[in-house]
């Protein structure tokens, strides 16, 4: 399961996740093979397959099951394979909401808002896979390895949801500064 308050300061085996000083939610995902558990919620398929959240079509999503308290939001992943990324601002009914999420498939980056289609609103290509979203304001930035790649100013969407979007890729650690629930 995950964990809304990591006892550890930081995760040993993913050193660009956040201290639990940072992060509110994180995940290993370091469990049973099988549904990724109540701290998730998905509207397509992922599971927990050899310690990694694993998405098994294109387009899945997924959220954490805790809102943010205000605009000021991020997320992060540590990816093992495959093209995916964190989310940031989702609503609360997925597939057929919005979200922004940063995209990384090898050293491609792109940032994209989904409200009904997919807008490209920034891209870079960088080496890396830790990958971080963040929103402040109407200013969305994505980080790959702690270095800012994309800075945007997009002021659409303000779901209080973070989470990730992925197409047939492996995830090994998230964390998101996402409370409640």
């Amino acid at each position: 399961m995950g964990k809304s308050h990591p006892s550890h300061p930081s995760h040993p085996s993913h050193p660009g996740i956040p201290s639990a000083a940072e992060a509110t939610f994180s995940d290993d995902f370091n469990r049973a093979n099988g549904d990724p558990g109540a701290d998730w919620l998905e509207d397509r398929y992922w599971a927990i397959a050899s310690n990694a959240l694993v998405s098994g079509q294109a387009g899945a999503i997924a959220s954490v099951n805790r809102l943010a308290t205000g605009q000021t939001q991020w997320a992060q992943c540590t990816l093992n394979s495959g093209g995916a990324g964190p989310a940031c601002r989702a609503g609360s009914h997925l597939e057929n909401d919005y979200c922004y999420f940063a995209f990384k498939d090898g050293s491609a980056i792109t940032l994209y808002r989904y409200n009904g289609g997919f807008n490209s609103i920034g891209t870079a290509t960088q080496a890396g896979s830790v990958v971080k979203i963040t929103a402040e304001g109407d200013t969305i930035k994505v980080l790959i390895d702690g270095v800012e790649k994309i800075s945007a100013t997009d002021a659409v969407l303000t779901g209080l949801r973070a989470g990730m979007y992925g197409n047939t890729s492996n995830v090994d650690a998230f964390s998101t500064n996402c409370t409640g629930g």
